[in-house]
């Protein structure tokens, strides 16, 4: 999120300082985003890029975005003012049966939402499939025999919204699991869960084969996961 900000006030400003003084620019942070060897890297320049010619009113002014900058990867993307489109709310209640810890949570976003469907789907299923989003939450819990497992819940802005990036999320899983059923993927160790407790939500448990999860929603606004 910040790194999207920093790195694309100076494309931003690398980019008018070449039209003024030379006439022309050779950066094409778009290009590059395109480019698939580099959608990770180029898109926090192209989108950040595009956030600062929008909003600001010149290079010198362009300082000015930081004093009240965007929250989520999806304002700026979309250009969005920082009081515009805020996350939604989502709660999340994870309760193991077995001796685990969490070792580590964080929010994705849009971009990198897209960013990994973009990594086995097109440019346009990636960005249909991530737009609408409205929060997310990623969890990585550690065994006691070293095993991992992640649990990814997002919440979007509605549930035409949340099929869309369903239905994207399983194409992607197809293309790299060994077999799958419904809502089940699965490689050699890995198993992959997609699951939508409610309309506007979705689950993604990447764990190991062989293990259970159940889950609901105990209230509007949560989910509760179990493992067993």
């Amino acid at each position: 999120m910040r790194r999207a900000l920093i790195e694309g006030q100076a494309e931003y400003i690398e980019r008018e300082y070449e039209l003024e003084y030379l006439g022309k620019s050779d950066r094409d942070a778009y290009r590059q985003y395109q480019n698939h060897r580099g959608y990770h890297q180029a898109g926090v320049y192209y989108f950040g890029s595009e956030y600062f010619e929008t909003h600001s009113k010149s290079t010198q002014k362009s300082w000015e975005i930081f004093e009240e900058p965007p929250n989520t990867t999806e304002q700026i993307i979309h250009r969005y003012r920082a009081n515009e489109h805020p996350p939604v709310d989502l709660n999340v209640e994870l309760e193991s049966n077995r001796s685990q810890q969490y070792s580590k949570s964080d929010t994705l976003g849009e971009l990198t939402t897209r960013n990994l469907l973009k990594s086995r789907l097109s440019e346009e299923e990636a960005a249909t499939g991530a737009e609408g989003w409205g929060n997310d939450k990623l969890y990585e819990l550690d065994g006691e025999d070293g095993s991992q497992e992640y649990i990814w819940v997002s919440r979007w802005d509605d549930a035409e919204q949340a099929e869309e990036f369903s239905e994207a999320l399983e194409r992607y899983l197809g293309k790299i699991a060994d077999d799958s059923s419904v809502g089940t993927f699965e490689t050699e160790n890995t198993t992959y869960y997609v699951k939508s407790p409610k309309p506007d939500t979705v689950v993604l448990i990447v764990g190991s084969k062989g293990r259970e999860y159940q889950v609901d929603t105990s209230t509007e606004d949560t989910v509760h996961i179990e493992i067993d």
